[in-house]
């Protein structure tokens, strides 16, 4: 088997004409982006270590620069308000700034499937 028969098999990207650049699987289903996947996995499980936030949910919204931003939708623990400066500052201390969601919104609960995936298209900013 050819070497781009190999790539295009396993659906694996490349980039450059000699020179290989490991980039992720590409994956086809609804065009999934597994490094932003990683990414709101990151941000999520710190806000999920912020005593006010019993579950967290971060969606990527349409941005005119930047194409799109982290928004976080948060389920506050009982008898917490959301302070929005105070977990935007937890981001700062620990993530880059390209990471740190650009809105903090309260919800009631976060949507899951029977299997505990978070229903991002149905939060205001997900896809």
């Amino acid at each position: 088997m050819a070497l781009a028969d190999l790539f295009a098999h396993t659906f694996e990207t490349r980039r450059g004409e000699t020179a290989l650049e490991w980039k992720g699987r590409a994956f086809t289903f609804g065009e999934i982006d597994a490094r932003a996947w990683r990414m709101a996995r990151e941000i999520e499980e710190l806000l999920l270590e912020q005593g006010a936030v019993a579950d967290a949910a971060v969606v990527g919204a349409p941005d005119p620069v930047r194409g799109e931003v982290p928004v976080a939708y948060l389920v506050l623990a009982p008898g917490a308000t959301l302070d929005a400066a105070a977990l935007e500052a937890a981001c700062r201390r620990s993530l880059a700034s390209f990471k740190i969601p650009r809105a903090f919104i309260a919800v009631g609960h976060i949507p899951r499937t029977a299997l505990g995936k978070v229903q991002k298209h149905l939060l205001g900013g997900g896809q």
